[in-house]
C-alpha cells in the first residue's frame, strides 16, 4: 500500500479551480468532485419542462457556493458558441438535493453555421466606424454569439468599447488597458486577464498580472493570483493573494500590508506577501 497522501477537492467555482491547479503542479493525481454531471442529468430528465430541444447542448459556465448550497449555471451552446442570454441555473442544497432551478433558455434559437465570415478584429473596426468612436479606448472586447434577432437566428459579434472608469462584474478574459482611468473588479467579477490602469481595485477574483500607475488595492473580498506592479499596494484584512510585488524605487512607494492577510485560496502565500511587504 502506498504511503503517499491522496487529495480531493469537493465543489466548484474559482476557489476550487485555483486549489486543483496548484495541487496538480505537485501531485500526479488529484480527485475533483462536483455536481456537474448530476445537474446535467437533472436538466435532461426535465427537458420537457425547460422546453429543451433534443440536440441542445449546455456547458458549465459558473459555480458559486453559499449558505444556500451550490449553484451551477449552464450556458446554452451551439457548436461551442454560446447562445446570447440563454442558460439554465440549478441549485443544490446541503443535502445534495435540487432546491430550485431557473431558466432563460431561448427555444426560438435554431442550429446554424457558426463559422464567422469576418474576424474579431474586423468586427471591432466596423463597430468603431459605426459609432464614430475617436476617444482613447480603455477597454475593448469582442465575443462571438448565436443571437435571436426577432425570431431569426444569427451569428454575431458583441463588441464592448469603453473610454471611462470601469466596473467589471462577470467573466472576462484577455487584456484590460485603462491608462489614466480606474478599473474596479466587483465581487462577482472573475477575470483571467492582465490589467493596467491608473488605479486598480480588486473585490472579486483575478488570475493575471496587475499594473497600477498610482496604486493597487485588493479588498477583503479580493482573490488575486498574479504579480503586482505599483507605487502603492494595499492588502485589506481578509484579502487573498499569491504572487510578487514590484515597485519603482524612484516613486518612493508606500505599501500597506494589513495584518492577518489570508491566503486560504492559495495556501502557502502568507510568507510571500509578508516578505514582499516588509
Amino acid at each position: 500500500m502506498s504511503n503517499k497522501p491522496k487529495f480531493a477537492v469537493f465543489g466548484g467555482g474559482s476557489w476550487a479551480t485555483a486549489i486543483v491547479k496548484m495541487l496538480s503542479e505537485n501531485l500526479e493525481e488529484v480527485g475533483w468532485y462536483m455536481r456537474n454531471e448530476t445537474a446535467l442529468e437533472y436538466i435532461k430528465n426535465h427537458a420537457s419542462e425547460f422546453k429543451i430541444k433534443e440536440n441542445d447542448n449546455f456547458s458549465l459556465r459558473f459555480v458559486r457556493n453559499s449558505l444556500a448550497g451550490e449553484t451551477l449555471r449552464f450556458q446554452h451552446m451551439i457548436n461551442n458558441v454560446p447562445v446570447y442570454n440563454s442558460e439554465i441555473v440549478i441549485n443544490f442544497n446541503k443535502n445534495n438535493e435540487v432546491a430550485f432551478s431557473s431558466t432563460s433558455y431561448n427555444e426560438s434559437v435554431n442550429a446554424i453555421n457558426t463559422q464567422p465570415s469576418i474576424s474579431s478584429e474586423v468586427a471591432v473596426n466596423l463597430a468603431d466606424k459605426q459609432l464614430n468612436y475617436n476617444e482613447a479606448v480603455t477597454f475593448q472586447e469582442s465575443k462571438l454569439y448565436v443571437y435571436d434577432f426577432n425570431g431569426t437566428t444569427k451569428l454575431v459579434y458583441r463588441v464592448v468599447t469603453s473610454a471611462e472608469d470601469l466596473i467589471i462584474e462577470g467573466k472576462v478574459s484577455g487584456t484590460i488597458t485603462a491608462t489614466g482611468h480606474e478599473v474596479t473588479v466587483g465581487q462577482a467579477g472573475q477575470l483571467k486577464a492582465n490589467i493596467s490602469a491608473k488605479i486598480v481595485r480588486i473585490e472579486g477574483t483575478v488570475e493575471g498580472d496587475i499594473s497600477g500607475g498610482e496604486k493597487v488595492i485588493i479588498s477583503k473580498t479580493g482573490n488575486v493570483l498574479g504579480n503586482l506592479d505599483a507605487p502603492r499596494v494595499t492588502l485589506e484584512d481578509g484579502a487573498k493573494f499569491k504572487g510578487s510585488i514590484e515597485m519603482d524605487p524612484d516613486e518612493q512607494p508606500a505599501i500597506k500590508a494589513v495584518p492577518n492577510v489570508k491566503s486560504d485560496l492559495f495556501p502557502g502565500a502568507d510568507s510571500a506577501e509578508k516578505s514582499n511587504a516588509s
